[in-house]
């Protein structure tokens, strides 16, 4: 059986690890599956707000993505990042063993007061590079 269009609207997801700790909360999500059979889907996806290990904090995420056989690749990642700008891309294989991934993202005008901020340092700390 093919969908021919598939749609989630205001959605939220939230990931936890094996010992049942947050690993990534997700809201606002829109994602709109343009394909979606037994062994691919594609579509595109938005989200409102990503907090990953309960620190980093992505915001207008907006992407692409596609699975079939057994690779899951969002090719085009933009978001809004401490106040800058994450552009990225990410595949992985999810049939092969612990699942590898490559992932490669770009910052520009990255806050990094704010950055500092998300990860628990007090407003104005130093940041050495």
């Amino acid at each position: 059986m093919i969908v021919q269009r598939f749609e989630i609207k205001g959605g939220s997801v939230e990931l936890f690890d094996n010992a049942g700790k947050h690993v990534a909360v997700f809201s606002d999500v829109n994602m709109i599956y343009t394909s979606l059979a037994t062994n691919h889907l594609e579509g595109t996806a938005t989200i409102g707000k990503a907090v990953w290990a309960d620190s980093f904090t992505l915001e207008n995420v907006k992407t692409p993505f596609k699975f079939s056989d057994g690779a899951f690749n969002l090719p085009e990642i933009a978001a809004t990042f401490a106040g800058g700008t994450l552009l990225g891309k990410y595949h992985t294989h999810t049939d092969k063993e612990r699942a590898p991934f490559k992932i490669a993202v770009t910052f520009t005008k990255l806050d990094l007061d704010r950055l500092g901020i998300q990860m628990g340092s007090p407003p104005g700390s130093r940041w050495a590079c």
